[in-house]
Order: C-alpha cells, then sequence, then structure tokens
C-alpha cells in the first residue's frame, strides 16, 4: 500500500514509499529500479534533492533516510522522539529539514548533523517547505497557525487566519507568496514579506 510518493524531473524517476516501510523507486515507465529497506515502519514523506540522485525520506519510526540512488546506501538522521510526518531539502541541496509529532521542526547539514531545533508549534507538524531561494522554512501545524522560519537565525513569524489543523504548504515560484490549506475547508494565500492573508474560500471539505 502506498502511502506518499516523489518525482524527480531531472532523472525521470519516482519514489513510492509504502505502509511496510519499503521504498520502490521506478523508471518514468513504471519500472522498478531499485527497493530500498531500512525504514522499521510506514514511510510518510519523500523528496528528491536537486539532481535527483539522492532521496530523502522520512518515517513513523523516527527517523529520516539520505538515500543515495543507485546504490541504494542511506545515512539514518535520528533525533525526533515519535514519527516523522514531512521532509524537504534545500534548493542547494545543503540542508534538510523536518518536522513530526513531537511539534518540532529540525534542520540538518548535508553531514547528517544537526543544525537547530525550532520549536513554537503546540501540536504535529504536518508540512515543512523550504522557500525557492532557501531563506525560508514554512511549516504548517494541527495547532491551526502557519510558522515561517528564517534559516540563518531561526527567527520566525507566526501566520494565523486558519480555523483547524493546516496541511499543506507552496510556495510560489518567485518566493514572495506561500499558499496553505487546511481542515477548515479554506486555502489562504500569503504575502511572505509581510505575512498579510487572503482567505480563499469556496470548498466544503477539506483542503
Amino acid at each position: 500500500r502506498v502511502a506518499t510518493a516523489a518525482f524527480s524531473s531531472e532523472t525521470r524517476r519516482w519514489a513510492l514509499g509504502g505502509w511496510d516501510g519499503d521504498i520502490h523507486v521506478l523508471d518514468f515507465v513504471g519500472e522498478d529500479e531499485v527497493t530500498l529497506r531500512g525504514h522499521q515502519g510506514q514511510v510518510a514523506s519523500l523528496v528528491f534533492a536537486s539532481g535527483g540522485d539522492t532521496l530523502v525520506s522520512g518515517s513513523w519510526d523516527r527517523k529520516m533516510r539520505v538515500w543515495s540512488v543507485p546504490p541504494s546506501r542511506s545515512q539514518v538522521l535520528a533525533g525526533h522522539t515519535v514519527g516523522v510526518h514531512t521532509v524537504d531539502v534545500s534548493p542547494d541541496g545543503r540542508l534538510v529539514a523536518s518536522g513530526g509529532h513531537d511539534d518540532e521542526v529540525r534542520v540538518w547539514d548535508a553531514q547528517g548533523d544537526l543544525v537547530r531545533v525550532l520549536r513554537g508549534h503546540t501540536d504535529h507538524v504536518f508540512r515543512v517547505r523550504f522557500s525557492p531561494d532557501g531563506r525560508y522554512i514554512a511549516s504548517s501545524s494541527d495547532d491551526r497557525t502557519v510558522r515561517l522560519w528564517d534559516v540563518a537565525g531561526a527567527e520566525h513569524r507566526v501566520l494565523r487566519g486558519h480555523e483547524a489543523d493546516v496541511e499543506e504548504l507552496a510556495f510560489s515560484a518567485d518566493g514572495t507568496l506561500l499558499a496553505s490549506a487546511g481542515e477548515d475547508d479554506r486555502a489562504i494565500l500569503w504575502d511572505v514579506k509581510t505575512g498579510i492573508g487572503r482567505k480563499l474560500e469556496g470548498h466544503t471539505d477539506n483542503v
């Protein structure tokens, strides 16, 4: 059973993460290239780094793995106290961000060392996303907030406007806007510079 997926436009590979902890890497036409094994719980998040030869996975086993594809070697990043729900890689490939059910955002360098722990959320972190310039990390949470963290200084801004769990995040290509969506049936489009949000309503169920 597939729990999450990622695609690399550079190498035209798919990665599929399963409830059994396995990750299947496939070529563009769906032929299985390699199966990556090591996680002991559901794979909750996958992302290819720029170039497509590095894959980062996060799992409910509380660990992340950084895979070289191929071959199937992995580096383990451990530190979350409960399951990892989301991972992302900075545009330059130098940093990895993770968020989990311990309400924390963690930032790691390319050597696997923990750079900093970003605390402020009061419930599960559902999604983390780097801005296109790598300056910010956006995080969404079941605490109904979006937080915008400065990667260099760890200062952050709290964006409030949702009335239920916030699940998805996406930056615009130029990094000036951030979209969030949640279980309150709405999306909000945020101005990254000012923190002002515009509510987009009309859905009648979770976005």
